[in-house]
């Protein structure tokens, strides 16, 4: 089986409570499309954190959100292969792999495109000036690079799974921060918009702005598990 879920942020008690009432295994895996908060740069919550879900009987693929470090920065972490493209595991965890941007992971008969990361709107309040966050929080130039000619060479991906998600699709009524919204970088979120126009797909899920809801091909995930 295959499932997704997205910006549990180190609150892993809603995927104990689905795998202690699904006979999930191994064999099935969880894409977390983002914000695990898995790798704060701090080894002991970190540990603890991992160890969840190491214990819990699936196979997790996360993608990277814009409140951890990105694991090629992270000593432990090797790169391996996993359905059809390189992927980073640590061998205490074997079954938390983090994707790459911008690949695409076939699973089962299903082929899946990825892009991780987003803009940090915490930076613009004084109240989150502990908050953490990092340079590469966004996707690179190189990201940007590959997808955009994959869009020009693959004619069709089953689903796009990425942390934010297009410009035109923003829930703008789920973003309560006391900002001003027009002050924000949507810079990711404009080019995801291209992908979209572009690349032929069947849906595209993706986290982020904390709410659940389907609009046209475009469905936003908050800590819900959704089978697919």
């Amino acid at each position: 089986m295959i499932y997704l879920t997205a910006d549990p942020h180190g609150d892993f008690s809603y995927i104990e409570e689905f795998c202690g009432k699904n006979p999930t295994s191994l064999n099935d895996v969880m894409f977390i499309l983002g914000d695990m908060e898995l790798n704060l740069g701090n080894s002991g919550i970190d540990s603890i954190r991992k160890s969840i879900l190491a214990d819990l009987p699936m196979t997790f693929l996360c993608i990277h959100g814009n409140h951890e470090i990105r694991p090629q920065h992270i000593d432990g972490y090797r790169e391996t292969s996993l359905f059809g493209n390189k992927a980073y595991v640590e061998d205490e965890f074997p079954n938390i792999f983090f994707l790459n941007d911008g690949l695409i992971y076939h699973v089962g008969t299903k082929s899946f495109l990825v892009i991780g990361g987003a803009y940090s709107v915490t930076r613009m309040l004084n109240d989150y000036k502990n908050d953490l966050f990092f340079d590469d929080e966004q996707p690179s130039s190189e990201t940007v690079k590959l997808v955009d000619y994959l869009c020009d060479s693959y004619s069709v991906v089953d689903y796009i799974l990425t942390h934010t998600g297009p410009l035109n699709y923003i829930p703008y009524d789920a973003c309560t921060l006391p900002i001003d919204q027009s002050m924000v970088d949507r810079s990711t979120e404009t080019w995801m918009q291209k992908v979209y126009n572009k690349l032929c797909f069947q849906h595209w899920f993706c986290g982020h702005y904390h709410t659940n809801r389907k609009t046209d091909k475009i469905t936003f995930v908050y800590k819900k598990v959704i089978e697919l």
